[in-house]
């Protein structure tokens, strides 16, 4: 991702892999893994389309969180705001990156057996755990740890891997 200009890291040349990531950075590094076309969207729709979400400067992250939310790959949360300064945990970031790049997510019910020990039959992630098992994306993982805030090295191998998925589809 860093060779297709996907992700640059700090100024300083590090990335920190091990640093927990926030959502509105999980969303930025996913529109550009997804080469988004921010002209294809109304400008007006590129700002305020959430309580916590402004226009640039002040939230450099506006026009990749409203266009995500546009496109439809989040929503946000009941209170109105998208929770871009809080960390976004596995079956969150899962969800957004499978859905942005069309793979499929089969609805709760249909996931007939949990896919992890820790995914509980009415969890709100159980098609989400399931799919990503399915295809691949958390092989060696015995547990789900879905309250588990991911870091940025797990997000740039798992935007890189659903990007892949996707190419072969």
């Amino acid at each position: 991702l860093y060779f297709d200009g996907v992700i640059n890291g700090f100024p300083d040349g590090s990335f920190h892999p091990e640093r927990k990531i926030k959502r509105a950075e999980f969303i930025s590094i996913l529109t550009e893994a997804k080469s988004s076309d921010f002209l294809a969207v109304p400008a007006d729709k590129l700002a305020y389309c959430a309580t916590d979400v402004k226009d640039v400067p002040e939230h450099w992250f506006a026009p990749s969180s409203c266009f995500a939310k546009h496109l439809g790959w989040i929503s946000g949360y009941s209170d109105g705001s998208l929770g871009v300064g809080l960390e976004i945990n596995r079956p969150e970031a899962l969800k957004i990156a499978m859905t942005a790049f069309g793979l499929e997510i089969p609805d709760n019910s249909e996931v007939e057996v949990s896919p992890f020990s820790d995914v509980k039959a009415d969890d709100w992630y159980v098609g989400v755990a399931s799919a990503a098992k399915l295809a691949g994306l958390l092989d060696g993982m015995v547990e789900f740890n879905a309250k588990e805030s991911i870091t940025r090295g797990e997000t740039v191998q798992l935007i890189y891997d659903v990007r892949a998925l996707s190419e072969k589809e």
